[in-house]
């Protein structure tokens, strides 16, 4: 797993995810900081709503996929499979380095992101709780990015083909992110909504029939059991393929 973590971070694009985002939520928030200073850290906070999202969907889609099919793009296959328990190990270890990067990519991206707005508040005063919700919202980036790189790489091994696991998750993830974010929306729309991992990435509070206090609540007990099962769904199938085609 080292090797392929290293294999990931020794590219230069999930750096660029990082600096990319960081670099411009800075921008946004000195514009912020001049026009708004009252809504500055509410602002800093709110970073995992878009800039934050897109930075850990593009690392998912690209990175972590391609090296799911890495294999296959590079006719190495053949020779994996001539080996007893090295395929099964490679797939293993593999989907650790997909779940742990984009855990990794979002603790990187919020210290970026506090540090680029510590140092460009000009002495504005952090908010009380602040803090305590900033790492909320950061943890379960954190934890929605490694469940949706499992559920991805799932995908990806179990149609054999990373255009066809691409598509699957970025129609999915964009429609869930555009859901509304509004209460008592219809039952469709709310599943769409906090299901499909758009709102665990973006760490914020479900929305639908209950009032709700971010970043926690009681939502989670039905949505996390949820979401844990729709990933386990993804990797379980693509195991069970592996085993009828005998590449476990």
């Amino acid at each position: 797993m080292i090797q392929e973590l290293r294999r990931i971070w020794t590219a230069p694009l999930p750096w660029l995810l990082v600096l990319g985002p960081t670099a411009l939520n800075g921008v946004l928030a000195l514009f912020q900081r001049r026009y708004g200073p009252e809504r500055y850290w509410s602002f800093v906070g709110q970073f995992w709503d878009k800039l934050g999202l897109a930075a850990v969907a593009a690392l998912i889609l690209t990175v972590c996929l391609s090296l799911t099919d890495r294999d296959r793009s590079c006719q190495t296959e053949s020779l994996m499979l001539t080996t007893r328990l090295g395929r099964k190990h490679l797939f293993l270890r593999r989907l650790l380095a997909c779940a742990l990067c984009p855990f990794l990519l979002a603790l990187l991206l919020s210290a970026g992101n506090f540090l680029c707005g510590l140092t460009l508040s000009g002495g504005l005063s952090i908010p009380e709780n602040w803090a305590a919700s900033y790492l909320g919202h950061t943890l379960l980036a954190g934890v929605g990015g490694s469940l949706l790189a499992l559920a991805a790489c799932g995908l990806c091994e179990l149609f054999r083909s990373l255009p066809v696991a691409f598509l699957l998750t970025a129609v999915v993830l964009v429609f869930s992110t555009l859901a509304p974010d509004l209460k008592g929306e219809p039952l469709d729309l709310y599943i769409l909504a906090n299901g499909f991992f758009a709102k665990l990435i973006r760490g914020r509070a479900l929305t639908g029939w209950a009032s709700y206090s971010p970043p926690w609540g009681w939502e989670w007990c039905l949505w996390g059991p949820w979401h844990l099962c729709l990933t386990a769904l993804c990797v379980g199938w693509a195991v069970r393929k592996r085993k009828e085609r005998n590449q476990w």
